[in-house]
């Protein structure tokens, strides 16, 4: 298998991953008794106390449900993101890799490819127990791809940058 055809193997990884992850239940996932313990009676844990914060139908709130509720809510919520970066990030490396296409359309690609799996990854957790579809997560997980692709363009940028200047130093005591 020739190297660009390998670079497949990593955003699939990546996609596999998501779905073990989206296929545990809430029970499974839950942080709440070491972000409890963790946050303790702090200034932090008052604040986050005092938050509601409304997400689609969901409304997760500091009062009722306690300020590690909304401390996982918003790590659950920076997990959607940073898996999606990942996500992002390794397909359009692959689909450049691979396609040999041009950037823009890697970059439709890659959204296109990103929203699609995330919309299936929300369907899939009615199936999963004590989970449900947020459609908001879908747009979370866009988002999340759409970062990938900035920190990819970053990196290829930083990559010609270095490749056109001349070695200076080499050499030099």
């Amino acid at each position: 298998m020739n190297k660009p055809a390998r670079m497949l193997w990593l955003p699939a990884a990546v996609m596999l991953l998501i779905f073990i992850f989206s296929s545990q239940s809430y029970e499974q996932q839950s942080i709440k008794r070491p972000l409890t313990e963790w946050l303790g009676d702090g200034r932090i844990s008052r604040r986050l106390s005092q938050m509601t914060i409304h997400y689609g139908s969901l409304t997760v709130n500091g009062k009722t449900d306690g300020s590690a509720a909304i401390a996982e809510f918003l790590l659950r919520k920076c997990a959607h993101l940073l898996e999606y970066s990942i996500l992002g990030f390794c397909l359009i490396w692959a689909v450049q890799s691979f396609l040999h296409a041009g950037f823009m359309m890697a970059v439709l690609a890659t959204l296109l490819t990103a929203a699609g799996y995330a919309s299936m990854d929300e369907f899939h957790q009615i199936f999963v127990k004590d989970r449900g579809p947020h459609p908001e997560d879908i747009l979370l997980d866009t988002g999340g791809a759409l970062i990938g692709i900035c920190l990819y363009a970053g990196w290829r940028k930083l990559r010609v940058i270095r490749q056109s200047r001349p070695d200076s130093g080499k050499g030099r005591p």
